[in-house]
């Protein structure tokens, strides 16, 4: 969004101070010639230093955080101080793109912005500390908060044969913090404002996006496709996408912390792509200018170059789904995850070394990317290998997914030799990384998403000589339309063919929620008093159903009668529940051709006529579950239904939604029903209800937003308008956390064979990192350790920990692939110096949680959907031994 002159923060216009990469854009002199980027590039670093030493050194004097008052210009504040620090020079229908398994291609020959703070002063009450800007308000403002964090240099930890020596460790964490350059930026470096408010009212979150502003401001003068085309390899509408380019953009990626400086990166990208997929297309949107029509030509002259998904759409559909590292939608399960020691068999033999040597190699560097790629470097080859594309690599990755069978292991090997002989450069590592599941540079699906739609709509507007306001507007308005339709239609399959063919702008009216794709579902805040509820619905409608204990179930039927039964996390279930798929039709009524619900699938003991807890449920097979096998019914609680006949029922409010769900099914005893509800407002009535839940073998409530807009169904996000109240909970820190299991200690006496104790860690989407959070060791039967040790035996790595685990100063004894997730409970939680998890988000330490309790295992959860750091800070801060009463938290997008 454009900075208005009535933004406090503005810069006055006659300030010509910029950001040394953005000089250009406002006409500020770039750098003399003779000052090379490497001089650049230390000598802001040096200011950096400068601002921060200056700030270290007024909190050693005066023994609390540097404080900037409302009056006082951040900026001159660190001038004064580091006044004698050198200065940088400022300088329509489409078709679903579906791959089957691909045919070889024969042809392919196999032998930082530094931003500057305004002068302008800041709103009253605003005070500037190391991770946070405090800002005071009025009970009746609404304001806008963003949460900003940034990683944290691990504590140096001194290893004791009898434990860690805690004074040690603060010292360490202290000592490592002041006396080290942190990972990140500073302060006043921040691409994005943290703000935590205190005061009532609606809380909003807003981005304070100085990147997506820069973006904005290059895309207005034209000079991002310039300066892109200089820096990536050549490459035209005919002409597959090269997999180097990919590849050097992967690069810069990695080598930054910032997630705004990864968005513009792959912004840039993608705006080549876009621009150079756009012709191939016919009709397209975004094929615009002269240049354009040149390509077109080309195309057309071309014949068949355009063909076999190369180029055009499906090309940067195949771009998309490897910075991903997917093949397909989720719901499709086609898995590229390959073992370990098929990759290290691959890697000796491609390169001719012995698979000793590689796993000794992997054990000093602990990333199989790195040693795939120092392996190739030395390798001698007697002829330059034709350069690898996008397109075939990604036809090769998909090769490996389906390949089944005696022989598959053989046929991997070959292929991932194949593409490892053809490596230039670092593509050999992310070969590997690819095949790993993890390309480990911080890439999330969200600033994937948002890159795609600004890299969309800087092309669709490159001919037209727009402000940089008006830019931004566009940027702004159009990411906010791919995420809306990608949280209702979460396939690119879909999306990316209607985007290059009608644009942004056309986006909704071609793509919308359809039958046999599910949607990421809404989620409910956790809650712990029933005086919340009733503080957080205070004159509004609402209505609490029973939490059943059961496993989320939404279920699709096609026009064509179809039925498929989908998990939380977009897994196909209908082959654990064939029952489900047989039994449903009875509860439908003919006035309901296809529909999408949302349910709750619970394990029902037909003889007793009541529920049974979830692990009955879990002891079924994940798939091929034949009817005549099946001991325990299943027994679906219907609570929403999102879509019916063609149209989309998200907007509709809820008491809609029930009403119309209401309408179309029946209930079938033993099979099908509605959730039990009561719309009960007083504490007493919700306090009988909740008891009455757990009486009848449920978790506790869901409360739910009845009426209003505030009632609509919003995909992909946690929001303050459902609360769960869980019966375990009321007490506690409001909610149990889902934690992946990294790591494993010995086990001794009647636990010497299986482990004795495990490391858990939570999971933070932005840098893709799992973050270590706690020990937990108590309360594990014989049995339910040796089921642990059977499950997590085959994940063990010989590397010790791997690259994308924040260690802190835990010292398990085993370490493991991160897979696993379990259900945990907790009496509260405690700020650590050994721990990651939420490292510099409530305070510069970790947070563990005290007492866990294991309470089952997720199936149904992938351990990137573990609950994530900035999840752990708000149930830190949400306990009242931390808070004071203070009122914390809102609604947890997606995005």
């Amino acid at each position: 969004m454009a900075h208005s002159s009535s933004n406090p923060r503005a810069k006055p216009k006659g300030d010509m101070k910029q950001s040394t990469l953005f000089s250009h854009i406002k006409g500020v002199a770039p750098p003399p010639k003779e000052q090379s980027s490497l001089e650049n590039m230390w000598s802001k670093k040096r200011v950096k230093e400068d601002v921060k030493d200056a700030h270290l050194e007024e909190e050693r004097e005066t023994g609390v955080p540097k404080v900037v008052e409302a009056s006082q210009s951040p900026k001159k504040t660190i001038e004064r101080k580091a006044s004698s620090s050198p200065k940088p020079k400022t300088t329509s229908s489409l078709p679903f793109i579906d791959f089957p398994a691909v045919e070889k291609n024969e042809d392919q020959d196999m032998s930082n912005v530094s931003e500057t703070e305004s002068d302008a002063p800041l709103p009253a009450g605003v005070r500037h500390k190391r991770k946070r800007a405090f800002i005071a308000v009025s009970d009746e403002d609404e304001v806008p908060v963003s949460l900003k964090k940034r990683p944290i240099g691990q504590p140096k930890i001194d290893k004791e044969e009898n434990g860690e020596d805690m004074e040690k460790v603060e010292e360490s964490a202290s000592a490592e913090e002041s006396g080290s350059e942190e990972e990140g930026e500073s302060e006043l470096e921040m691409e994005e404002e943290e703000l935590v408010v205190e005061g009532k009212g609606k809380v909003k979150t807003k981005v304070v996006n100085k990147a997506a502003s820069a973006i904005a401001e290059m895309a207005s003068s034209k000079s991002i496709i310039s300066s892109a085309s200089k820096e990536y390899p050549k490459w035209g509408p005919t002409d597959p996408v090269p997999y180097a380019a990919l590849i050097h953009c992967f690069m810069k990626i990695e080598g930054t912390t910032k997630r705004l400086e990864i968005l513009k990166y792959l912004t840039e990208f993608l705006v080549l792509v876009v621009e150079r997929a756009a012709p191939a297309v016919e009709g397209s949107a975004l094929a615009v200018g002269k240049n354009a029509e040149t390509a077109s030509s080309k195309v057309k002259a071309g014949g068949n170059a355009a063909k076999g998904g190369e180029t055009g759409a499906e090309g940067l559909l195949k771009v998309i789904y490897l910075c991903l590292n997917r093949l397909c939608p989720d719901y499709q399960g086609l898995e590229l995850g390959i073992g370990e020691s098929i990759l290290i068999k691959a890697i000796g033999e491609s390169t001719g070394r012995a698979v000793a040597k590689v796993k000794t190699d992997l054990k000093k560097e602990g990333d199989l990317g790195m040693v795939a790629m120092n392996s190739r470097a030395n390798q001698p080859t007697m002829f330059k290998p034709k350069p690898l594309t996008v397109p075939f690599v990604f036809s090769r990755l998909t090769d490996i997914a389906y390949s089944t069978g005696k022989d598959s292991m053989s046929k991997k090997i070959n292929i991932i030799k194949q593409m490892l002989s053809a490596c230039q450069g670092s593509e050999a590592k992310f070969i590997i990384r690819s095949l790993e599941g993890k390309l480990r540079i911080g890439l999330a699906e969200k600033t994937i998403i948002t890159a795609l739609a600004q890299a969309c709509v800087i092309v669709r507007n490159s001919d037209r000589n727009l402000s940089t306001e008006d830019m931004q507007t566009l940027l702004t308005d159009g990411t906010e339309v791919v995420k809306s339709v990608y949280s209702e239609l979460p396939t690119l399959n879909m999306i990316i063919p209607s985007l290059m063919k009608v644009g942004v702008e056309g986006l909704k009216d071609d793509c919308k929620l359809t039958a046999g794709v599910p949607l990421k579902p809404m989620l409910a805040k956790p809650t712990k008093a029933i005086t919340e509820v009733l503080d957080r619905f205070e004159g509004k409608k609402f209505t609490c159903e029973y939490k059943y204990d059961g496993e989320r179930a939404q279920i699709h039927r096609e026009e064509d009668g179809k039925i498929t039964v989908f998990s939380r996390n977009s897994e196909n279930m209908s082959a654990k529940y064939p029952d489900l798929v047989d039994q449903l039709p009875r509860a439908v009524k003919e006035s309901a051709k296809s529909f999408v619900l949302d349910c709750e699938a619970v394990a029902w003991d037909a003889v007793e006529r009541k529920l049974l807890p979830f692990q009955e449920l879990s002891r079924r097979k994940r798939k091929d579950v034949k009817a005549e096998d099946i001991t325990i019914k299943v027994h679906i609680f219907a609570f929403d239904i999102l879509f019916l006949n063609g149209e989309s029922l998200l907007q509709k409010q809820l008491h809609e939604r029930r009403a119309i769900l209401q309408e179309n099914f029946t209930p079938v005893e033993g099979e099908f029903t509605f959730a039990k509800s009561s719309d009960g407002e007083t504490s007493d009535e919700i306090q009988q209800f909740l008891e009455e839940s757990v009486k009848d073998g449920c978790e506790g409530l869901m409360v739910k937003m009845l009426e209003t807009n505030d009632s609509t169904y919003e995909p992909s996000r946690r929001s303050m308008n459902w609360l769960k109240l869980k019966k375990d909970y009321l007490s506690g820190v409001g909610d149990s956390l889902d934690l992946v299991v990294v790591g494993a200690y010995f086990g001794k006496g009647k636990r010497t064979n299986v482990y004795g104790a495990f490391l858990l860690a939570c999971y933070d989407p932005d840098t893709e990192k799992y973050q270590t959070i706690c020990k937990i060791g108590t309360g594990f039967s014989e049995e339910i350790l040796e089921i642990h040790y059977n499950a997590l035996k085959d994940l063990e790595t010989s590397g010790g920990a791997r690259r994308d685990i924040q260690v802190g100063g835990a010292k398990p004894d085993i370490w493991f692939e991160p897979k696993v997730v379990w259900e945990v409970l907790t009496a509260d939680l405690s700020l650590s110096p050994i721990y990651t998890a939420a490292q510099g988000l409530a305070d510069e330490r970790g947070i563990s949680l005290r007492f866990p309790r294991f309470l089952r295992i997720r199936e149904d959860k992938d351990a990137d959907q573990a609950t994530s750091g900035e999840q752990i800070a708000e149930m830190y801060q949400a306990q009242a031994v931390v808070t004071k009463g203070k009122k914390t938290g809102g609604d947890d997008d997606f995005w």
